[in-house]
């Protein structure tokens, strides 16, 4: 079983948006466990999301607990999952296709740890992005070299299943990165573990205007901090370090 764990906090009008999206599969071979730290939502809203939920047929509950952060919410939850993998579907998130959940699952295998694909971005401004992610060869390749960014080859966190052990073995996120741990995660699982499947899918559909965007500058920094940490020792870090600079200044200027 596969469990979509969706943290929140004093939001139930988007949680309806990721409601949506996971009544709308066409496979009922999940869980959804909504861990909420909500300060002052009613927990009867949330049970209400999950109560209907099962009345579809998925196996819902929601569990309140006040974290640090999202990164230490979503670290926190996983000893809730009761399935053997899980995807962070957090609070407005939405998976792109009714049949999202039955290919993860198609793909689950002994051998694999971690799934991921590509995902759909609306920002702010309600423009649409397309990251169709890269494969880890690339994406390791593009480290070691330093030919280009590596968020222009990373998915969103939202766009990434992994079997629960490994996040078990591999703590979710370090506790100095704020913005970029999801990032600094997935460089650091697919530099340890073999066992990793980029399937070439669209996985989820994500907003823009959360955190790392509403703290742009400290974003990029963190995107940078991770480029570095695992960076070839050959690679040109100046020139990385340029293009990462010139990111911070433009957006200064704004």
């Amino acid at each position: 079983m596969l469990t979509i764990i969706t943290t929140t906090r004093d939001n139930t009008d988007e949680l309806g948006r990721t409601f949506t999206s996971l009544v709308e599969q066409d496979t009922r071979s999940f869980e959804w466990l909504i861990y909420d730290g909500s300060r002052h939502t009613p927990i009867d809203e949330l049970n209400h999301f999950a109560d209907t939920a099962t009345g579809h047929g998925i196996s819902a509950s929601v569990i309140h607990a006040l974290d640090t952060s999202i990164y230490a919410a979503m670290q926190n939850s996983i000893k809730y999952a009761k399935g053997e993998w899980c995807l962070f579907l957090n609070c407005g998130d939405m998976l792109c296709h009714k049949s999202t959940i039955a290919h993860i699952s198609k793909h689950i295998q002994p051998s694999v740890d971690m799934i991921y694909g590509g995902n759909i971005y609306i920002d702010v401004d309600h423009t649409v992005h397309y990251h169709p992610g890269s494969s880890p060869e690339k994406i390791k390749q593009v480290l070691e070299t330093g030919e280009t960014p590596y968020y222009y080859h990373m998915v969103c966190q939202q766009s990434i299943a992994y079997r629960l052990s490994l996040l078990r073995s591999l703590p979710l996120y370090p506790a100095d990165l704020r913005l970029a741990a999801d990032h600094n995660h997935f460089l650091r699982t697919i530099h340890s573990t073999p066992n990793v499947l980029f399937t070439n899918m669209p996985i989820s559909i994500y907003f823009g205007g959360g955190s790392s965007h509403r703290y742009i500058l400290n974003t990029y920094y963190e995107w940078m901090y991770n480029n570095i940490a695992f960076i070839g020792e050959n690679a040109k870090l100046h020139d990385l370090c340029d293009h990462y600079l010139d990111l911070i200044s433009s957006q200064i200027q704004e």
